[in-house]
Order: C-alpha cells, then sequence, then structure tokens
C-alpha cells in the first residue's frame, strides 16, 4: 500500500498449474481508488478486480480456445475478506436452491 494516502495495492495474477507446469497467463499490481476502512475490505477489492478483470475473462478465452470446462480457483490471503467471500458465496448458494 500507499503509505502517504493510505491506500491498498490490488494485485492478482491468472496462471495455468499443472504437475509440472506453471504458466503466467495476466497479471496486474495497481493502486486502489479508494482508503479501505479495513485490511479485509481492502482484499474484498482486490478479488472483486481480480475476478472481474482477470479471472473471468481468462476462463471465457481457454474454454473457447480448448472446447471444454475450466475450472478457476481463488486464492484469499486474508481471513476477514475470506470469510466475507465465502458467507456471500453460500448466500447466494441458499437463495439459488
Amino acid at each position: 500500500g500507499d503509505k502517504d494516502t493510505g491506500r491498498s495495492t490490488t494485485g492478482w495474477c491468472v496462471s495455468i498449474k499443472g504437475e509440472n507446469t506453471n504458466v503466467l497467463l495476466s497479471w496486474s499490481s495497481k493502486g486502489q481508488k479508494r482508503v479501505a476502512l479495513s485490511s479485509g475490505e481492502a482484499e474484498l477489492v482486490s478479488i472483486v478486480q481480480a475476478t472481474t478483470k482477470g479471472t473471468i475473462p481468462t476462463v471465457a478465452t481457454l474454454e473457447e480456445v480448448f472446447e471444454e470446462r475450466v475450472i478457476a480457483h481463488t486464492r484469499i490471503d486474508n481471513e476477514a475478506a475470506r470469510r466475507v467471500a465465502w458467507s456471500r458465496w453460500l448466500a447466494g448458494a441458499l437463495r439459488a436452491h
């Protein structure tokens, strides 16, 4: 993050990992536009940006190229963000069924 402005940095990468493979497909690192109220909030902003700008477009391209379903995994290194992301996903899944 930026110590002068208090803004966090969003960083993410999308890669293909296999038994003997690790290929970087896309990445980004940039300062967030607003000051987060907590590290958990800053992490949630990062998750949304990584998913919308990295994971979804990359998975869509790979599915088109390989003509099969691609499964993406998201790693979250902040426990507060992990809990919020999981609870929102779970709430959405329960509403859908």
